[in-house]
Formats: structure tokens, C-alpha cells, sequence
């Protein structure tokens, strides 16, 4: 930790700090960046998930409706686990 000096009223404050503690004037202004930059993450890796999730559901039911042509038994079984699947991975 390294002590810099206050722009507004010149004193020595943390490096780290977000404020100066003997006037209050904001030495960084990165914070709302940062926060922006999280938040866009957040939704491109839900957004993701989401069209992983639909992908996989989609992909089991033609693969189950294929099935179902052969045994109806195993044809539904696979239909219901993966969209069940899909819609777990699209909403957790």
C-alpha cells in the first residue's frame, strides 16, 4: 500500500482508497467501470447457458422423436430427460 496525495486538498491518502478520508473527493473512478464490465459478463454467460440449454432440449426432441419411430418406450423416456436437461442448464 503506497501513499499518494490528494488532488482537491493535497494530503497523503491509501493508494487503494476510493475517497479521500480528509475531504472526501473521489480519487478513482474506475468503480463504475468495473461494475458495467461485470454486469455485461454476468449476461454473456447467462445468455450462454440459456441458448445451451435450448440447444440440448431442441437436439432431444428430434432425437427422441426419431426413437419413438423404433420403441415409443425409449423414444419418450429420451424426450422427457433431455428437455428436462435443457431447461435445467437454460434457468439455473
Amino acid at each position: 500500500m503506497a501513499l499518494i496525495k490528494c488532488p482537491d486538498c493535497s494530503k497523503e491518502v491509501s493508494d487503494k482508497a476510493a475517497t479521500c478520508i480528509h475531504c472526501g473527493s473521489p480519487l478513482r473512478e474506475t468503480q463504475p467501470v468495473n461494475i458495467v464490465n461485470q454486469v455485461q459478463q454476468g449476461v454473456q454467460r447467462s445468455k450462454l447457458k440459456y441458448e445451451s440449454g435450448n440447444t440440448i432440449g431442441i437436439m432431444g426432441l428430434i432425437i427422441g422423436a426419431v426413437i419413438c419411430f423404433v420403441n415409443i418406450g425409449i423414444g419418450v423416456t429420451v424426450i422427457v430427460v433431455s428437455v428436462a436437461l435443457g431447461l435445467w442448464l437454460a434457468y439455473k
